[in-house]
C-alpha cells in the first residue's frame, strides 16, 4: 500500500514538474496541494503503520492461538482474501490514475477534474480502507469472540473431562480395591475350600469307620440277641424243667404222705418196696430224656430265629430297629439287674436256710448212723445187698413193736432212693452243653436236698409236714436266674 502511494506521489511530482514550467501559479497551488497531500499521506502512513502494528500484534496473537483454534484461521483467511480483493481494486484505481495522469499531460484543462477525481478516489480509497479496516476489526472481534466462546467451551469441556477423569480415577481406584478384596476373598475361599475338602475326606473316613463300627455293633448286637434269646430259652427250658421237677416232687411228697399212711397202718412188704424202687427209676429216666430232648430241640429253634433275624432290610430301618432293640435291652438289663440284686439277696437267705437244713440233715444222718450201729446185730446174712435194700430189710424184720426205729429206717431208705435218683440225673446231664445248665441242675439238686432235709426233719421230729407251697416259696426266687 505504501509503495503504491509513493508511486502516486512520484507521478504527481512529475506532473507538477511538467506544469511548473508552464504556470507558476499552478505550481504554487500544486505545491500547496502537494504539501497537503504529503501531510495527509504522512497521516495516512502513520495510521497505516499503527494499523499495521496493530495488525501485526493481532497477527501474533492469532498465530499464538492458531494452533488451538482452526476455525479462527479460516475466518482470517477470508479477511485476507477480502484485503486482496481490495488491493486489486486499489491497483485498478492506480491504473486508472496513471491513465488519467497520462491524459493530463495531454489535457491540462482536465487537471482539476483529475485532481477532483484524485481527491474523490483518495477519499473513496480512505473510506474503503477504513471500511476494510473496520470490517476486518469487526470480523476479528467476532472471530475473537467466537474463539473465546470456543475457548470457554473447551475450558468447560476440559473441566468436565477433568472431573470425569477424577471420577474415573476414583472408580478405577475403587475397582482396584474391589479386585484386591476379591482376590483376597478368592484366596480365602480357596483355602476354606481346601480345608472343607480335607474335612470332607476326614468325615468320609470317619463315616466309613463309623459304618464299620456300626456293622461290628450290629453283628455284636445280633450275637448278643442270639445269646439273650438262647439264655431266655434255656431259662424257659430250665423253668419248665423246674416246674416238672416241682410237679414230680409234689407227686413224691404225695407218695410220701401215702407211704406214711401205709407205714402208720402197716409195714410194707418186699413187693411194695420193689415197686416203689421201679417207680423212682422210671421217674429218673423220664426226667433225663426230657432234658435231652429240650437241649437238642433248642439249637434248631435258635437257628430259625437267627434266620428270621437276619432277613434283608434297608440299613436305616435296621439301624432304627437295632437302636430300639438296644433301648429295650438296656431297660431289660436294668430290670434284670434289679431282679438279680433282689434274687441274690433271696439266694443268700436260701443259702442260710440251706446251711441250717444241712446241719439238721447231718444231725439226722448221725442219729441214723447211731441207730444203724445199734441195729447191726439184726442184719440178714445177705450182705451183698444195696444200702437201701438193707434198710428195707431192717424195716421188714424189726416188726411193729418199735415204730420209731421203723420210721427212721424208712426215712433213710427214702433218702437213699432220692440220692440215687439225683445221681441218675447228674449222669444224664453232661449231654446238655448249654450256658447256665450246670447252675440250673445244681439249683434243682439244692431244691431236692432241701425238700429231703425237710422231710427227714419232719420224720425225725414227728411234727406236721410243711406244705409244698411253702417249700416252693423259698425256691421260686431262683427260677428267673
Amino acid at each position: 500500500m505504501l509503495h503504491k502511494k509513493r508511486k502516486a506521489l512520484l507521478v504527481v511530482n512529475s506532473e507538477f514538474s511538467s506544469l511548473w514550467v508552464d504556470d507558476p501559479c499552478m505550481i504554487q497551488t500544486l505545491l500547496t496541494d502537494k504539501a497537503e497531500l504529503e501531510k495527509e499521506l504522512n497521516c495516512l502512513n502513520d495510521k497505516l503503520s499503527s494499523a499495521l502494528s496493530e495488525c501485526n500484534a493481532k497477527d501474533e496473537l492469532v498465530k499464538k492461538q492458531a494452533k488451538m483454534v482452526e476455525d479462527a484461521m479460516a475466518g482470517w483467511e477470508k479477511t485476507e482474501a477480502k484485503v486482496v480483493t481490495l488491493k486489486q481494486e486499489l491497483d485498478e484505481a492506480m491504473k486508472q490514475r496513471a491513465a488519467g495522469e497520462e491524459r493530463s499531460t495531454y489535457l491540462d484543462a482536465a487537471l482539476k477534474q483529475c485532481m477532483q477525481q484524485l481527491h474523490f478516489v483518495r477519499e473513496e480509497q480512505e473510506q474503503r480502507v477504513h471500511d476494510a479496516v473496520m470490517k476486518a476489526s469487526v470480523e476479528y472481534e467476532k472471530s475473537q469472540m467466537i474463539l473465546e466462546e470456543k475457548l470457554a467451551e473447551t475450558s468447560k469441556r476440559l473441566a468436565k473431562v477433568g472431573i470425569e477423569n477424577t471420577h474415573l480415577s476414583k472408580d478405577l481406584f475403587a475397582k482396584e480395591r474391589l479386585i484386591e478384596d476379591l482376590t483376597k476373598q478368592k484366596v480365602q475361599v480357596e483355602a476354606d475350600f481346601n480345608a472343607l475338602m480335607i474335612r470332607l475326606e476326614s468325615t468320609e473316613k470317619e463315616n466309613a469307620s463309623l459304618k464299620y463300627e456300626v456293622r461290628v455293633l450290629e453283628k455284636e448286637l445280633e450275637i448278643r440277641n442270639e445269646e439273650r434269646e438262647f439264655n431266655r430259652r434255656t431259662a424257659d427250658a430250665s423253668h419248665k424243667q423246674h416246674l416238672e421237677s416241682a410237679k414230680k416232687i409234689a407227686k413224691l411228697e404225695s407218695e410220701c404222705q401215702r407211704l406214711r399212711l401205709l407205714v402208720r397202718k402197716r409195714l410194707p412188704g418186699p413187693a411194695a418196696l420193689a415197686k416203689m424202687k421201679s417207680e423212682v427209676d422210671t421217674l429218673g429216666r423220664d426226667s433225663v430224656e426230657t432234658r435231652r430232648r429240650r437241649t437238642y430241640s433248642s439249637p434248631n429253634a435258635l437257628i430259625v430265629d437267627v434266620a428270621i433275624d437276619n432277613s434283608p432290610d434297608t440299613p436305616s430301618k435296621k439301624i432304627n430297629f437295632l437302636t430300639e432293640q438296644l433301648c429295650v435291652m438296656e431297660e431289660e438289663n436294668k430290670a434284670l439287674k434289679e431282679a438279680l440284686n433282689r434274687k441274690s439277696n433271696e439266694l443268700q437267705i436260701s443259702r442260710t436256710m440251706y446251711a441250717s437244713t444241712a446241719s439238721k440233715l447231718s444231725q439226722v444222718e448221725s442219729h441214723l448212723d447211731e441207730l444203724s450201729k445199734g441195729q447191726s446185730t439184726l442184719e440178714p446174712s445177705g450182705s451183698g445187698l444195696a444200702p437201701h435194700e438193707l434198710s428195707l430189710a431192717l424195716t421188714s424184720d424189726v416188726g411193729s413193736d418199735d415204730k420209731v426205729s421203723c420210721a427212721e429206717s424208712w426215712a433213710s431208705a427214702l433218702i437213699s432212693e432220692l440220692e440215687h435218683f439225683k445221681y441218675g440225673k447228674q449222669r444224664g446231664s453232661p449231654s446238655v452243653k448249654t450256658v447256665g445248665g450246670s447252675d440250673i441242675n445244681l439249683m434243682d439238686d439244692f431244691v431236692e436236698m432241701e425238700k429231703l432235709a425237710i422231710v427227714s426233719v419232719d420224720k425225725q421230729s414227728g411234727s406236721p409236714h410243711l406244705p409244698f407251697d411253702d417249700a416252693n416259696a423259698t425256691v421260686n426266687p431262683l427260677e428267673i436266674v
